[in-house]
């Protein structure tokens, strides 16, 4: 899920950017609420389109692995088509709020976290992130065929082991776990049952 970082205008429209890669999501809250704290400061955050790495500063081009100072944006730094990068714009309070993401919003001279009582304050509210990891990642499952060739069974992110288990059952199925060319279990084998 995306994470974004938005500032409510005085037309009450809100202007917003993506941070993508959720390795930083966690550092996010603190970092806002300790160097994001000022209209200034954050409409120069918001100026500067995706992110590739929040940093305390908006201000300087990013110097590359190591700066732990300046903000590494897509169009500034990575040199990357403006117009699939810029700041996005939401009608109003109620259009942001219904994106399908992590979302931050300035306004008031505050930070507000969208949960599911609407925007709370920042500082009021225990932010973390649950990422949904791939229960599959390096693992390819497949079931036996009647003429004896494996298929593919396709997996989403949303589904786990135990998911699978279930699907296999209720569809009287044997899957077959295999990571590179090694058997690494199977989920209802007959043998198993």
């Amino acid at each position: 899920m995306n994470l974004y970082i938005g500032k409510l205008q005085n037309d009450g429209v809100v202007r917003y950017i993506a941070l993508p890669y959720e390795e930083q999501y966690n550092a996010v809250p603190r970092m806002l609420g300790t160097f994001y704290s000022t209209d200034a400061r954050v409409e120069a955050l918001i100026n500067l389109g995706n992110l590739v790495l929040l940093q305390p500063s908006p201000y300087k081009k990013w110097k590359g692995y190591g700066d732990m100072i300046n903000c590494r944006a897509e169009i500034r730094d990575d040199g990357e088509k403006k117009g699939k990068h810029l700041p996005q714009y939401a009608d109003n309070l109620e259009a942001y709020a219904s994106l399908d993401a992590w979302l931050f919003l300035y306004m008031e001279g505050r930070w507000y976290f969208k949960t599911q009582n609407g925007f709370e304050p920042l500082s009021s509210v225990q932010v973390t992130f649950s990422s949904q990891k791939d229960a599959f990642k390096n693992i390819s499952l497949y079931e036996l065929s009647e003429n004896g060739s494996f298929n593919c069974v396709h997996t989403i992110h949303s589904e786990s082991w135990k998911d699978m288990q279930i699907k296999a059952i209720t569809e009287k199925k044997t899957y077959y776990a295999f990571r590179n060319d090694r058997l690494v279990t199977t989920i209802n084998h007959p043998l198993n049952r």
